[in-house]
Order: C-alpha cells, then sequence, then structure tokens
C-alpha cells in the first residue's frame, strides 16, 4: 500500500487529539495518503512513506531514552523526519530553557534541581523570593508532575519541598513563580507553520490532571510574534530552515514583559481544528514535503 506520510502518535493515547480526525480528512481530500503509526510499536515499518511527521507522541516523558532511540532509528530510515531528530531530541528536556535565557530571550525564571539533588530540598524552597510557585519535571508532556504550591502556608511549602524531591529521584527539576496573569486570563501559544506565524489561542493554567481548556484562534499580537522570533532565531539556521511547526508558549509577568513559558518543537498540539487556514498550510507542506522526499 503506497503511504505518503506517516503521522506519529503513541500506543495508548494518553487524552485525544483533537487536530487528528481534521487533518486526516483535509489530507485525504488533498489526495495525500496518511497512516497513523504508534512510536512505540515495534511492528511498525518506518521507511513505508517518504514522509514522517510526529503529531501526539504524549507518553515519550515516561522512557525519554526510548524515545530518542527510536528518533535515531527513524532518522537513519529511508523517510525524512520531521521536525528533524536532533531538534527534537535537544527539546525533549526543559534545559534548553537555560539556553533562551543566556541567549537574552526573557523567560520565566527557574530554579533548577539535578536529578538526584533532593538533599535540603526544604532549605531551597525556603529560600525562593516566590510565595506562589509551580514545580514541574525537565522532562515531561502536557500537565503530568506539574503543580501549584502557595509557600506562605506551612503545610503547602512542605508538600513542595516533598514533590520536588519526588520528581527529583527520577529526573531533572524545575521551579518557576506562578505567572498571576495565567491564572487569571491563561497563557498564549503561538503557533508556528512552515514558516508563518498562523494563529494563537490562549490557554487556561493546566495543573497534573487538568483537562486541557483553550479559547477559539486569533492573530497573534505583534508583541508575540516579536518574542516567538526571537525564540526562534536562537536556533541553528539549518535547523530552523527545517522546521515544519513550532509552538511559542507566552505569558505576561507581573510587570506585563511577555515572557515564553515553553518552546514546543516535538508533539505541540497546534490547535489547527480551531483554525482552518493553519490546517490547510499544514496539510500543503506535508503533501510538498512528502513529494520532494519520494522524488
Amino acid at each position: 500500500m503506497n503511504v505518503d506520510v506517516t503521522l506519529v502518535t503513541c500506543a495508548g493515547l494518553p487524552e485525544p487529539d483533537p487536530d487528528e480526525a481534521p487533518l486526516l480528512e483535509a489530507l485525504a481530500a488533498a489526495g495525500v495518503h496518511a497512516r497513523m503509526a504508534a512510536w512505540d510499536d515495534p511492528d511498525v515499518d518506518w521507511s513505508a512513506s517518504p514522509l514522517t511527521v510526529v503529531r501526539s507522541t504524549w507518553n515519550y516523558a515516561t522512557d525519554r531514552d526510548a524515545f530518542l532511540a527510536w528518533m535515531r532509528r527513524v532518522g537513519a530510515a529511508r523517510t525524512t523526519l520531521r521536525n528533524p531528530a536532533a531538534t527534537m531530541a535537544a527539546n525533549t528536556h526543559k534545559g534548553y530553557l537555560a539556553g533562551l535565557e543566556r541567549d537574552g530571550v526573557p523567560t520565566v525564571p527557574t530554579r533548577w534541581v539535578p536529578r538526584g539533588g533532593a538533599t535540603g530540598v526544604a532549605q531551597v524552597v525556603g529560600s525562593l523570593p516566590w510565595r506562589h510557585v509551580v514545580v514541574k519535571p525537565a522532562v515531561g508532556a502536557g500537565s503530568s508532575g506539574v503543580r501549584a504550591f502557595d509557600l506562605d502556608d506551612p503545610e503547602a511549602a512542605a508538600a513542595a519541598a516533598a514533590h520536588v524531591s519526588s520528581l527529583a529521584a527520577v529526573g531533572d527539576v524545575l521551579v518557576q513563580p506562578r505567572l498571576e496573569s495565567i491564572v487569571r486570563e491563561g497563557e498564549r501559544n503561538v503557533v508556528w507553520i512552515d514558516g508563518e506565524w498562523t494563529h494563537a489561542v490562549t490557554k487556561l493554567a493546566r495543573l497534573d490532571g487538568d483537562h486541557e481548556i483553550t479559547a477559539n484562534a486569533s492573530a497573534p499580537t505583534d508583541a508575540e510574534v516579536a518574542i516567538a522570533q526571537r525564540v526562534l532565531r536562537t536556533l541553528d539556521p539549518q535547523a530552523r530552515r527545517s522546521l515544519l511547526y513550532a509552538r511559542v508558549d507566552v505569558a505576561a509577568d507581573e510587570l506585563g514583559t511577555l515572557r515564553v513559558v515553553e518552546l514546543e518543537l516535538v508533539e505541540p498540539s497546534l490547535f489547527v481544528a480551531l483554525h482552518r487556514p493553519a490546517l490547510d498550510r499544514l496539510v500543503a507542506a506535508i503533501a510538498r514535503e512528502s513529494g520532494a522526499a519520494a522524488r
């Protein structure tokens, strides 16, 4: 069977992907034969299509090493992987945020706790300059492991230290101030597809176990595009030219300055179900790249 593109998901998808059905329908309408395949299915032949596009591999954080090994295998197969393996690999650990900060991009201030660094966590938490904090794993997808704490409450401060210690037992941990703008209005997810900032959505604050709630798509503001552009300019030019999609999540601090919350280059929701022009642009790019890769 001829397959133009493989869209990559995972076995046991933790939550539905609202973009999956509209994307498959639009690809079919454009004459592009697509199939879904799970990255963690050992029986998939990744050479069966000239183009392989990662979409909903939302369980990769449970075994990042296996996911990185999968990317290397697919990157060496007779298919073009988008985004490229090296670009995605660097984005699977939130340490990239420290790189953005070094490059002068405004990011959310972060205190890092390394894997195995559970000793003295209570003192670290007690010395933080922020009273409301968010704790998250450095390797994570969705809201898994993300919790918020009010450090003015002694019981909550103890729970925060316990949660940091629990996460640090298996990986690196971030502790950040909770941005009140996210609580009040939500963060803004700015979507880039095939060289263009297509749209943005407002996503409400989401902690471990919460469902994702988004507002309708709208045009990104000039300020949102400006900071998102700064983020992409930190990438190697060749990596930037090879991107099929990207998403930059931003929110305002207490002074109104936009700060980067995350850069998503692996498996972000692109919210194309909410914005038909973005869906059409993604389909056209997939059709073009699958045709080019097949030649």
